[in-house]
């Protein structure tokens, strides 16, 4: 139909007036055909160019409060934090999204707007949808996820348990036969049983509490930080020990980043783990890490990348489960930690590796607040 319209509109003066007619009938129709779909979206889609309302559909009022008779967007908004929202979104070239809460008695509802610009930079289009469902089915999601990595967990730990369990057992045993045996022990004799012993406690002790810290929910503390400051000082910190492995950190930041929500110390945790497993990965000869930052619309990204062993795909899909290890030495526990921590700063984590290519971790974290704003709704 546009380009239909287009056409005969650059014929327009030869048009004779029932041809006229007939096309600007085709219009109002294919018009109000287009009004008719957009007022039955569940959402409420406004539509503006310079500051001024074009359209809104019938939705919104269901949505939020809203002064309906206004025509210039900024009088059309009764709340002043969605007022505030929308006016600095629109001084922005990108696109802008925020959710805002409401409480409605013992109940809430989240409502998430989002302001895009159309192909001229005049013209915005703004979409208000009612997200209280998706967002509350994301929490379900998220605690059956944590109900499934509790469960691997566990069966994990009981493995793990079963181990100095029998050991003990054993020691246990032999210690009845020797006292049988010798009916008396002096301290010699018996230190060699009981140290085992003891060192079977201390190691059932280390699995416990670290399956406690990985289970146990985390305390976050969220202070808005700068992280490149916060990476700055992580690099200082272990680069000595970066050095004496023959690896070189370096650092790649992107300038005048926005602070944004984290707990230092349990971030500078997960990122001095994944740095000393690539210091670690390293080839011994020519290690190198490189560690950076993008801002992506409204991520923060952090990318460490080194040229190590890396990972088979079988390793690469198995090393964020508890108590899974490639070292000799390693507790399995350190990624699972990592993973727990980048997700209770809604983060995400991901990975990429390749054998004798090296890896890379890749850790976004949004800008917006961690927490959702409450704000007073009162039906009328």
């Amino acid at each position: 139909m546009k380009k239909f319209t287009e056409k005969v509109l650059k014929k327009f003066d030869k048009l004779d007036k029932e041809s006229s007619k007939r096309l600007l009938e085709s219009s109002i129709e294919y018009n109000n055909m287009l009004e008719n779909i957009i007022n039955n979206i569940e959402r409420g889609i406004i539509l503006i160019k310079d500051n001024e309302i074009l359209f809104s559909n019938n939705h919104i009022p269901s949505l939020i409060k809203v002064n309906s008779k206004a025509n210039d967007i900024y009088s059309f908004f009764l709340d002043s934090d969605i007022h505030s929202f929308i006016y600095y979104s629109l001084k922005k070239r990108d696109m802008s999204q925020k959710d805002f809460t409401y409480s409605i008695g013992n109940k809430y509802k989240i409502i998430s707007i989002l302001v895009n610009k159309l192909s001229d930079d005049k013209s915005r289009i703004i979409e208000i949808k009612d997200v209280t469902k998706i967002r509350e089915d994301a929490v379900v999601q998220r605690r059956n996820e944590q109900l499934a990595s509790f469960t691997t967990m566990a069966a994990a730990v009981a493995h793990e348990i079963k181990n100095p369990l029998t050991s003990m057992l054993l020691y246990i045993q032999l210690l009845e036969k020797k006292l049988e045996k010798e009916k008396c022990l002096d301290k010699k004799n018996a230190d060699k049983y009981l140290s085992v012993l003891t060192n079977e406690v201390d190691r059932l002790n280390t699995i416990v509490v670290d399956f406690l810290f990985a289970v146990r929910p985390v305390n976050c503390k969220f202070e808005k930080t700068n992280v490149n400051k916060l990476l700055s000082n992580i690099v200082e910190f272990v680069r000595k020990e970066a050095s004496d492995n023959n690896c070189k950190i370096t650092t790649k930041f992107e300038p005048y980043l926005p602070k944004i929500d984290l707990d230092e110390g349990l971030i500078r945790q997960a990122i001095l783990n994944i740095i000393k497993n690539a210091i670690n990965a390293n080839d011994k000869k020519n290690g190198n890490i490189l560690i950076t930052t993008n801002l992506d619309k409204d991520k923060l990204e952090v990318e460490i990348a080194d040229n190590g062993h890396g990972m088979n795909e079988k390793t690469l899909d198995k090393i964020f489960e508890p108590y899974f290890t490639t070292k000799d030495n390693g507790s399995g526990l350190g990624l699972t930690v990592v993973y727990k921590i980048v997700k209770e700063h809604n983060g995400e984590i991901f990975v990429q590796s390749k054998k004798n290519k090296g890896t890379k971790f890749t850790l976004v974290f949004p800008i917006s607040s961690n927490y959702l704003k409450q704000l007073e709704y009162r039906e009328e």
